[in-house]
């Protein structure tokens, strides 16, 4: 397009009215918090029911809600019942085979399957307790293969179920015990979220390389082998087939080919007649009946074929006598229970919503979780182990037409009466067909077609499916398990520390703005950069943007230098629905790198508005012409204004660092951190030379650690200390650090070496006694006098000299004066001789080997993390300022090589120190070059000037290091961090008050943890948001945000701000529907809702398990009458909604709009004109 065009195309952009971004209506604290938590724990709104209501109809609904009985129980007729009556004994004829032979799997006694099954009538225990509480109508609950699995193979890790069978079997009722105690707690906490972490693409792979395993193992009663190992690895399985093959058995395998065969066929031809369900259903009891009877006839136990052997007749015994909850074993049963809880949960609840799909109900995620755990949880104390919904008995209880909870009563009495009467019947049933059942159940877990279609939309989400498979099939089944939701959420953690940026450009005759490279018309607009942030902004992202923005920058300017300048850059902030404290420094440097250029926001969200203003006192963003509602007003209004420790560290970072100003060497935080923990093991003062070893070799591994994350570009890692996390642990560091100088103070020579307050002061306190009177004079004095030069230096950045000499002139003066008066006489303690000379290799110092092993790796990777955050963040904050660029990666590797070059020459933990650098800079400092002026001055003073110190108080090191570390406690930045972030505030009061009272190390942990459940929390529970119609405009805002946006009738304008993935996609479902049942309460009655359009600016990315959200949507919303379509889906979500079969719908032109005023002028105009188009659109979203 012609550039003359373009400006032309500006200028009459100009005569557009600018729309005003306001702020967002003042909500308080408590209402912000009220609304999160919500929003977080109650996305479905229960209480929504009650609203209006007399107090005796909110009884009868809390009833009804606690007991989902209560609300079909009164209409149950005859005929209901008729219906449930078939499908209970259909199911029961499937459940009764099924439920010997996962017990087998699980290594318990045959049955105790059984005993799981028929708990309604006798002891009313997992199907009556389920149709209590439960609110599907199609659940048919019992023992499931995969969980049966997990939990056979897990106890026999360390429990053998034929040596010590009366163990196992206790350690399975344990097990059940605490996983239905998990599954209730997170119905009754409203944590169900947590199961979201299980992606369909884990659940497939786990799935199929458990079906393998299963069947593997069953080669076991399939070949008649009588010695067989218990290890569930592929290679130990089909080892121990090959090595035992003299034990094979040719009439065990003639019987299990043959009935396998059966089974097969069976289960083929109901997967293609569904109305034949009733074939595979049956078949597994006929294969029992058939068998029993032919090795009962022909005696066919005493032709190497064996058989269960004598069963228990009679109901189930009560076992609550059997839960261990102490020993050795009670950690495996905690871990067991945990899995198959969370195994089981998972499948409960997706065949609940299967089939509440199908048949146009809703299943209650919170429900769903109380009433299997509950019914796991008293099924624990009466022989049963873990309970839940199995897809193929649900399958087959919804085909054979049942109606209610009462088909699972049903099923249990039939049960019921198989163990009261029919027992001794399965005393010659041979475990050759228990093993042919099991292969013909799991076989359908391997999900081919699911397989493939994971790989035509997501290769990473295929990885996780294949670490899921492998890693059962050659790890284990926890293992496997637990690498594959590691990697899920890693792709997650990787999607938040490196969001997508793209940059937009003008689609020409109109005033849209979209990504140059989806829309190839799209063009630039001379003189502006115009960029779209994708992601929320916070503490573990801001590098990466701040980084990849200069970069865009960078290659503008290089694109453009012989065409114009460029002037502005404009933030699109659409898709910016959260930001924290660390988040808003980001436009501050960016302000402050670009210089002349101008910075324009436009669209930020209401937090983020909230959040500028409470910060921006200098009206840098918050002014008219820095704000904009869109960005064709932003460049229409802007156009016209477009004319055109040792001296070895630092001698190591002038030759590898980029930044002029750092001035580098020990820091007090690094210091602390490596003291405090090398001290809760070794003794400072006990074992002085293993302490030096072990100070050295953490600082080895310090700067292992940092060189190899800038080797390999990790350096996102360091961006998970956010600000808050610092500026906490710093002020909480200071303290400890300050009240440990109460030693040196004090005269104290018996004190504490643990660096928490409350042994500390108890410790001062402890040894009154040995204050010293002149030691806490000479303290006070000089403690007074470098506090004072320190605040004479603040208010007159120009007197730095003043802070900067008076350490070194309190030395001077206090070893003078100590020295005349022969102070160490008078109770005052000196540093006493000090070696000359420069600092001696200590390579043959570093331990590599030992038991202190593990702890100085552990200590050189936190005080790594810790210097390398300081030293990149100091030469930043001073590259700003001179408008130079600092390389983060080379920063790491040049801190890293600095530190391990450093433990070599006696040096420990060394970075960039902010006092140390402020003087650099205020004093002139232009290259690296005063680093080894520094170097040389210290080389200077180890040679000649080391005797003397030796009359130097320790009183004064510990003054200069009160007023060293005294700075590290900003209040001012705690009480920004308070008015803009509560959250932030939060994790920085953890962090403060953890160092305190616990330990350095644990106040850090437990801040980062704070902080990354925080964010995982966000993703679980993106925001959505409602919009509505800036009158005469084509505009469409946030309703709740801007208060003259209105409604547009027969429409539901949704805003999903966040992308979308297997973490979220329960939550969004529930959310969304929970939209348009609010609004189709709200709406006249003469005006329907036919449309729900959802605007997915913000969705930058999508996986497997986001895809299949808008096929559940359709499902749900078609038979409510209403239309789902798409408004500016990005490149990622169009393209694998392309290749999913189920989506194809919505990639139709009817569905999908480039913006929302076009999508509703659309359909608006066809829903006036009543044309057969739109009510064929509308057709074609049938399933």
């Amino acid at each position: 397009m012609d550039p003359n065009e373009v400006q032309h195309s500006h200028c009459l952009e100009m005569t557009m009215e600018l729309h005003q971004v306001v702020p967002p209506p003042h909500k308080t604290t408590l209402t912000k918090l009220k609304t999160r938590l919500k929003e977080t724990f109650f996305p479905d709104d229960p209480l929504r029911q009650f609203k209006g209501q007399p107090l005796k109809t909110k009884l009868i609904l809390a009833a009804q809600y606690l007991f989902p009985i209560l609300q079909w129980g009164p209409k149950y007729t005859f005929k209901l019942f008729k219906s449930d009556l078939v499908a209970g004994l259909t199911i029961a004829s499937l459940a009764i085979p099924q439920g010997i032979s996962y017990a087998k799997l699980a290594n318990l006694p045959p049955i105790v399957g059984l005993f799981v099954l028929h708990n309604s009538d006798s002891s009313f225990v997992p199907p009556l307790v389920y149709a209590v509480l439960g609110s599907s109508r199609d659940l048919a609950v019992g023992p499931v293969s995969i969980a049966s699995l997990v939990l056979g193979s897990m106890l026999r890790q360390e429990v053998s179920p034929t040596a010590d069978p009366v163990l196992f079997l206790q350690l399975a009722f344990t097990s059940t015990f605490f996983a239905g105690l998990f599954q209730a707690s997170l119905g009754i906490l409203r944590l169900g979220f947590i199961i979201d972490f299980l992606s369909k693409a884990i659940l497939i792979g786990f799935m199929a390389g458990a079906a393998i395993i299963v069947s593997l193992q069953q080669l076991k009663s399939l070949l008649g082998i009588s010695h067989f190992t218990n290890q569930m690895g592929l290679i130990p399985v089909m080892t121990s087939v090959f090595h035992n093959i003299h034990e094979w058995s040719w009439q065990t395998i003639l019987m299990g080919i043959c009935f396998l065969v059966l089974l097969l066929l069976a289960r083929h031809v109901s997967i293609k007649k569904p109305k034949l369900f009733w074939v595979s259903a049956g078949a597994p009891l006929l294969c029992v009946i058939i068998s029993t009877l032919v090795v009962f006839a022909i005696k066919a136990q005493n032709h190497g074929i064996s058989v269960i052997g004598k069963l228990q007749q009679g109901i189930n015994p009560p076992s609550w006598n059997m839960l261990r909850f102490h020993g050795s074993h009670l950690g495996l049963v905690m871990k067991t229970g945990l899995i198959t809880g969370i195994l089981s949960l998972t499948e409960g609840i997706a065949v609940g919503r299967t089939f509440a799909a199908l048949k146009n109900y809703k299943v209650d995620g919170n429900k769903e979780m109380m009433a299997i755990g509950f019914m796991n949880v008293v099924g624990s104390s009466t022989s049963c182990y873990v309970t839940t919904g199995a897809f193929s008995r649900s399958a087959v209880n919804n085909n054979a037409g049942a109606k209610t909870a009462v088909s699972n009563v049903v099923m249990s009495v039939t049960v019921m009466v198989t163990l009261l009467f029919l027992m001794p019947l399965f005393q010659y049933t041979p475990n050759v067909v228990l093993g042919a059942i099991i292969v013909t159940a799991v076989i359908g877990l391997i999900d081919l077609p699911a397989a493939y279609n994971i790989w035509k939309i997501d290769k990473f989400d295929f990885l996780v499916m294949l670490t899921a498979f492998m890693g059962v099939l050659f790890i284990s089944v926890q293992g496997g398990l637990a690498l594959a939701v590691g990697l899920s959420t890693f792709k997650i953690l990787m999607q938040i520390t490196r969001p997508k940026t793209v940059m937009l450009g003008k689609i020409p005759g109109t005033d849209i703005y979209r990504n140059l490279h989806q829309y190839k018309e799209a063009v630039r607009v001379p003189g502006f950069l115009i960029l779209s942030i994708e992601a929320p902004i916070n503490f573990a992202n801001i590098t990466y943007l701040n980084e990849r923005t200069l970069r865009w920058v960078e290659e503008e300017e290089d694109n453009i230098k012989e065409q114009s300048s460029l002037r502005f850059l404009i933030l699109e902030m659409s898709a910016v629905s959260a930001i924290d404290t660390s988040g808003i420094s980001l436009f501050k440097e960016l302000k402050a790198t670009l210089e002349k250029k101008g910075l324009v926001l436009v669209n930020p969200l209401a937090e983020v508005i909230e959040k500028l203003k409470k910060v921006d006192e200098a009206s840098d963003f918050m002014q008219a012409d820095n704000l904009f509602l869109t960005v064709g007003e932003a460049v229409a209004s802007l156009s016209p204004t477009m004319k055109d420790s040792s001296f070895v560290p630092p001698l190591v970072y002038v030759v590898l660092g980029s930044s002029m100003d750092l001035a580098v060497g020990p820091v007090s935080i690094a210091s602390l951190v490596l003291g405090s923990m090398i001290n809760e093991e070794v003794s400072a003062t006990e074992e002085p030379d293993l302490f030096l070893k072990l100070a050295l070799t953490s600082t080895f591994f310090a700067g292992l650690f940092q060189a190899a994350l800038g080797i390999l570009r990790l350096g996102f890692i360091i961006d998970f200390l956010s600000k808050a996390i610092l500026i906490g642990f710093m002020g909480g560091s200071a303290v400890i650090v300050g009240l440990q100088q109460l030693k040196g103070l004090l005269g104290i020579k018996h004190f504490t070496s643990k660096m928490a307050i409350i042994p500390v002061l108890s410790s001062v306190f402890h040894n009154i006694d040995e204050w010293s009177w002149q030691t806490i004079v000479m303290g006070i004095c000089f403690l007074v006098f470098l506090l004072g030069a320190r605040h004479v230096s603040m208010k007159k950045p120009e007197l730095f000299w003043v802070s900067a000499g008076a350490p070194l002139l309190s030395v001077i003066i206090s070893t003078a004066l100590a020295f005349a008066i022969k102070a160490q006489r008078h109770g005052i303690s000196v540093i006493g001789k000090l070696p000359r000379g420069v600092n001696p290799p200590s390579a043959d110092k570093l331990l590599f080997r030992g038991d202190h092993l593990g702890l100085a790796i552990k200590t050189g990777l936190i005080t790594g993390l810790l210097s390398l955050t300081e030293g990149i963040a100091v030469g930043r904050t001073f590259a700003t300022i001179r408008n130079y660029k600092v390389d983060g990666n080379k920063e790491m590797m040049a801190i890293g090589f600095m530190n391990v070059v450093g433990s070599t020459t006696s040096c420990y933990v060394t970075t960039g120190s902010f006092s140390r650098s402020a003087i650099n800079h205020n004093a002139g400092a232009k290259t690296g070059m005063s680093n080894v002026v520094m170097s040389v001055t210290v080389l200077v003073t180890l040679l000649f000037l080391m005797p003397l110190f030796q009359y130097t108080p320790n009183v004064i090191l510990g003054a200069i290091i009160i007023t060293a570390v005294i700075g590290l406690i900003d209040i001012s930045s705690a009480y920004l961090i308070w008015k803009i972030d509560k959250f932030d505030f939060i994790v920085m009061l953890t962090a403060f008050l953890g160092v305190i009272f616990i330990s350095v190390q644990v106040g850090l942990a437990i801040s980062v943890a704070l902080s990354v459940l925080r964010i995982l929390l966000q993703v679980t529970r993106p925001k959505t948001s409602m919009l509505g119609n800036i009158p005469a405009t084509n505009i469409y805002r946030n309703i709740h945000h801007y208060k003259e946006a209105i409604r547009v009738p027969g429409f539901l304008i949704l805003r999903i701000e966040a992308p979308i993935n297997f973490a979220n996609i329960t939550y969004l479902n529930e959310r969304i529907y929970r939209w348009v049942e609010e609004e189709q309460a709200t709406i006249n009655e003469n005006v329907c809702l036919q449309f729900l359009i959802l605007d997915m600016s913000a969705v930058s990315t999508i996986d497997t398990s986001g895809v299949s959200l808008f096929k559940d949507l359709k499902n749900a919303l078609t038979m409510k009458g209403v239309s789902i379509v798409l408004v500016n889906p990005l490149a990622e979500v169009i393209e694998k909604l392309q290749k999913t079969d189920d989506a194809h719908h919505f990639i139709r032109a009817e569905f999908l709009f480039l913006t929302v005023g076009e999508a509703v002028a659309s359909l608006s105009s066809a829903m006036k004109r009543q044309t057969p188009t739109v009510q064929d659109a509308r057709g074609d979203l049938q399933l």
